[in-house]
């Protein structure tokens, strides 16, 4: 059938975005760190959109069931990197953590400084607020990268959008 609207009509997907506050250097090479130090973004004039996702420690959690679309983003500043980049994973359960996104960069110059960026999106499933998390891991051949962040712009950022019911 037909859809009649009378007046103003709004149609928006709950959005939140956070951002790393403290930029971040490998302890390791070739083993993944969680990043931990999120903010929500609140400045420039960015704003989210409902707050359906809390945060603590570099876990994830979500208030409402629902199918999320979650992008994360890593900003690095790197020489003679092989890889760096970021590892998303989720739980169903809160306790076992699969990967459910790999998102990497190089340099292969030894001198200098290179911005490099690595990102990507997943479709994630909440069917239990208690049990299912996402946490934002890091991960670099060698300890020779930074990943950046900005208290007032996203470097290093996620982004959770609800985009429909579970």
């Amino acid at each position: 059938g037909d859809l009649t609207v009378t007046g103003a009509a709004k149609i928006s997907h709950p959005t939140q975005i956070f951002r790393t506050t403290s930029d971040l250097v490998p302890s390791s090479a070739n083993v993944q760190q969680t990043l931990t130090a999120w903010e929500e973004v609140d400045s420039r004039g960015q704003a989210n959109v409902g707050s359906l996702v809390s945060q603590s420690s570099g876990i994830f959690s979500f208030s409402e069931t629902g199918i999320y679309l979650v992008t994360y983003n890593i900003f690095m500043a790197q020489n003679t990197v092989t890889y760096a980049g970021g590892v998303l994973q989720g739980t169903l359960n809160n306790s076992d953590y699969a990967t459910l996104l790999e998102t990497y960069s190089s340099t292969t110059s030894t001198s200098g400084t290179y911005y490099k960026h690595a990102g990507g999106s997943v479709i994630f499933d909440v069917t239990n607020t208690s049990n299912c998390k996402l946490k934002t891991n890091i991960f670099a051949s060698h300890t020779n990268v930074t990943f950046g962040s900005n208290t007032d712009a996203n470097y290093t950022h996620i982004i959770f959008q609800k985009v429909g019911e579970t």
